[in-house]
């Protein structure tokens, strides 16, 4: 299986890579940092079977939408989480929608 793991840099990369160890036993694992993106980077994102996504940076919302268009499954980690006083929810909340596989904090 190919995994694209799309992060938004240090915040998301730490509590990602043991999965992204674990996962590496058995599946080739492609990285793509969206911090600093531009829109037309999106097509020179990587075919792959599933798509995974941490958290609730606004910077994924490009991701995912990216891979609903392309029916790229997405997993989701962290959906669930309630961040008050701050539009974190909507977007964490957006992502999850939009992902196949949750995994809920």
């Amino acid at each position: 299986m190919h995994i694209l793991a799309v992060t938004t840099g240090r915040a998301d990369v730490t509590p990602l890579a043991p999965v992204l160890v674990a996962l590496s036993r058995t599946c080739d694992i492609k990285m793509w940092d969206m911090e600093g993106w531009h829109f037309e980077e999106l097509d020179e994102l990587p075919e792959a079977d599933l798509m995974l996504l941490l958290g609730d940076r606004f910077e994924l919302v490009p991701a995912a939408l990216w891979a609903t268009v392309h029916k790229m499954p997405i997993a989701h980690i962290h959906g669930g989480e309630i961040t008050r006083v701050s539009f974190d929810n909507q977007i964490r909340n957006a992502i999850s929608k939009l992902a196949h596989i949750h995994f809920a904090a």
